[in-house]
């Protein structure tokens, strides 16, 4: 029986696509080349220091790897600069209500957050409050975060059903043994359990019925 929720920040709680791009945009800028959106969405979704070797071949521009190092802690700095003038604006649709309606119906809340400033952001959101547990995970591995996110509840992890948005993070949670729901786009669904493209009008009871296959 499912007792816990565990979301993931990105694509899930906010859109924050547009400041991880702003991020990377100045890493090129900086090193002479332009970031144009096509090549940005060939590496959008992978890690940080693939996704600037990429780019810097792209762009045709030699890295060491000591420099490739530096550019990934830069553009780490960058993106959490980008963060901090986030708005409610890049909220989910519904996933206030839907996270409120949850904690109603007894449900305990965990939030995965791959940044140093989680409660910085969360507070601007005007979202902490929703979370039980807010927990990093940028230096672990997913399969791993997922599972302390269950331990973090005090609940097994077969009793907790994570919300992601990528199709690899949704690979994780299955590996993990936990149940999956994707959000928003729908290349995560492969993986996942029950896929939703956001929170409006989603009952949170009927919602997590459906992801434990009743």
């Amino acid at each position: 029986m499912i007792k816990g929720l565990i979301f993931q920040f990105d694509g899930v709680i906010a859109d924050v696509s547009g400041f991880r791009f702003l991020a990377f945009a100045r890493i090129c800028e900086e090193k002479g080349c332009r970031l144009d959106a096509n090549d940005y969405e060939l590496v959008k979704s992978m890690p940080a220091e693939r996704a600037l070797r990429l780019l810097m071949d792209i762009g045709n521009v030699s890295c060491s790897e000591r420099e490739l190092n530096d550019l990934c802690k830069r553009k780490d700095q960058y993106f959490k600069e980008a963060l901090e003038k986030i708005s409610t604006n890049s909220l989910t649709l519904g996933i206030r209500e839907f996270i409120r309606q949850a904690k109603e119906e007894g449900y305990v809340t965990a939030l995965l957050f791959d940044q140093d400033c989680a409660r910085t952001i969360t507070e601007s959101l005007h979202i902490a409050s929703l979370f039980d547990r807010i927990l990093p995970s940028r230096d672990e591995p997913q399969t791993d975060a997922f599972v302390k996110a269950a331990d973090a509840l005090d609940l097994q992890k077969q009793e907790c059903v994570a919300f992601v948005s990528s199709s690899a993070a949704a690979a994780m949670v299955r590996a993990a043994d936990l149940r999956c729901v994707a959000v928003g786009q729908s290349e995560a669904s492969f993986y996942s359990d029950y896929h939703i493209r956001d929170f409006r009008n989603q009952n949170a009871g009927i919602l997590i019925r459906k992801a434990e296959g009743e």
